[in-house]
C-alpha cells in the first residue's frame, strides 16, 4: 500500500493499492497520518478548480478486463466522490474516433481538466482533435500512463501509474507545454492497421514526437489486437518484421529555413529525451524547452536484407544515446 496524500480538511489518508496490475484505492479517517502522506487541502488542488473530464482507452497497453475494474473505477472514481467532490465526467473509448470526436466537441464555460488513462497515442488523438476544435477554452492535460507508448509521460518525469496519481492529485498549478504542428503534403492518408480510412489532415500536431520511415512503421505496424497483448514486446516484434524489407523512404522535411533530404530510413523530431526507459533518442532533450531534435539515419542498400545498420543504431540509443556519435546519424540538429 504506497500513500498518495492526506487531506486536511477533512482528514483523509488516501493510499494506492497495485495487486498485480489491479489498482484499487484505500481511504481512511485519519488524525496523525503517517510522514510519507504529502499533506494537501482539496481548496488548492489544480483538480478541484476545473470541470473534469476522464478519458479512459479501454484497450490502451495491454488492455484493461473491463471499464468496471479499471483504473477509474478502483481508484478516481472514489477519490473524487468520497474525497475531493470533483465534478467529473467518464468518457470510455468505444471506437477508434472516440477521443478525437470528444476533443472536437468539447465545450465549456469554465476552464476544463482532462484525464487521459492512456498512452501517446491517445493523446495525439486528443490533441489533433483538439487543435480544430472552434469553441475550445483553457484545458489542462493531465496522463495516467496506461498504454505501452508512454514518452510523454516519461518526459514529465512520470515512470509509472503510482508517481502520476500521486502527481494529479497533489498538483496545485498546472505547468505549461509546448505544441508543434507539421504542414503534411498533398494526398497523405491515414492509416489504421494497415489500412487506409481517411485522408490526412493538412496540419498535424504534436507534443512528442512526429516520425517517418522505420519509427513510424514499426509503430503502425504494432497496433494490432494480437500484438498489443505483449506489452512494450510489440515495438519489438514489428522492428524485426520491418527490418526484413528495405526501409527506404524518398522525401524531404524542411524545419524554419533547414532542409533535410531522404531517402531516410530513420527519421524523428522531437523535444523529447526518451521515448522509453533507456532509450535515449536525444540526449539533449527537454520537453519543457521550445527546441526541437532531428535524429535521422539515411537509407543504406543491403544485399541481405538484415536492417543491421538500423538495428545497430538502435542499439547505441539504448546506450545512452551514443547513436548521436554515429557518422551514420547523418542528421542532427535543434531548432528553437
Amino acid at each position: 500500500m504506497a500513500p498518495l496524500f492526506y487531506e486536511t480538511s477533512g482528514q483523509w489518508a488516501v493510499s494506492a493499492i497495485d495487486d498485480e496490475g489491479a489498482w484499487h484505492v484505500n481511504i481512511e479517517k485519519s488524525e496523525k497520518p503517517d510522514a510519507s502522506y504529502v499533506a494537501v487541502s482539496k481548496d488548492d488542488l489544480a483538480i478541484t478548480k476545473n470541470h473534469v473530464y476522464v478519458v479512459d482507452s479501454v484497450k490502451a497497453g495491454k488492455g484493461q478486463t473491463n471499464a468496471v475494474d479499471g483504473v477509474y473505477s478502483k481508484v478516481l472514481k472514489p477519490i473524487f466522490q468520497d474525497v475531493l467532490q470533483v465534478d467529473h465526467e467518464y468518457l470510455p473509448t468505444t471506437s477508434a474516433e472516440s477521443i478525437t470526436q470528444f476533443a472536437t466537441s468539447l465545450r465549456s464555460d469554465k476552464p476544463v481538466t482532462v484525464i487521459v488513462l492512456g498512452g501517446d497515442t491517445s493523446v495525439s488523438e486528443f490533441v489533433n482533435g483538439l487543435a480544430i476544435n472552434p469553441s475550445k477554452g483553457n484545458v489542462d492535460l493531465a496522463v495516467l500512463p496506461t498504454g505501452t507508448g508512454n514518452a510523454l509521460a516519461l518526459s514529465l518525469g512520470v515512470n509509472d501509474l503510482y508517481t502520476a496519481l500521486q502527481k494529479l492529485f497533489t498538483a496545485t498549478s498546472p505547468k505549461p507545454l509546448n505544441l508543434y504542428s507539421a504542414s503534411l503534403p498533398e494526398r497523405t492518408k491515414i492509416l489504421f492497421r494497415g489500412k487506409e480510412v481517411a485522408d490526412a489532415p493538412n496540419q498535424f500536431y504534436f507534443l512528442v514526437v512526429f516520425s517517418w520511415a522505420f519509427h513510424a512503421s514499426l509503430v503502425a505496424d504494432s497496433d494490432t489486437e494480437e500484438l498489443r497483448q505483449h506489452g512494450n514486446e510489440r515495438f519489438k516484434i514489428a522492428a524485426q518484421k520491418n527490418l526484413g524489407r528495405p526501409q527506404k523512404y524518398d522525401g524531404s522535411v524542411s524545419i524554419g529555413s533547414s532542409k533535410y533530404d531522404g531517402p531516410f530510413s530513420y527519421l524523428v523530431i522531437t523535444p523529447a529525451q526518451n521515448f522509453e526507459p533507456g532509450f535515449t533518442i536525444s540526449p539533449k532533450g527537454d520537453i519543457h524547452e521550445e527546441s526541437l531534435y532531428v535524429v535521422a539515419v539515411g537509407y543504406e542498400h543491403e544485399e541481405n536484407l538484415t536492417g543491421k545498420y538500423l538495428y545497430d543504431i538502435m542499439l547505441e540509443a539504448y546506450d545512452n544515446g551514443k547513436h548521436i556519435e554515429n557518422p551514420k546519424v547523418t542528421k542532427t540538429g535543434a531548432f528553437a
